[in-house]
């Protein structure tokens, strides 16, 4: 199953050295929405800046055509 994953990244701006917020949409490849949680971990937990998931809705792909 495919799962559209919504991850939210805090980072510093390199302009103005504010904090800011940064929203990217991953498609995720697990069984079910725990695996999802696990895999983004994977990837992102050893990342520099924090994240957040806030949101995980399945999604309509049957597959992917190589």
């Amino acid at each position: 199953m495919y799962y559209i994953a919504k991850v939210k990244f805090e980072t510093v701006n390199d302009q103005n050295g504010k904090l800011q917020t940064i929203k990217e949409e991953y498609l995720v490849e697990a069984e079910n929405v725990v695996d999802v949680a696990v895999k983004l971990n994977e990837k992102f937990g050893e990342g520099m800046s924090d994240f957040s998931v806030s949101a995980v809705v399945e999604s309509k792909i049957m597959g992917i055509v190589n």
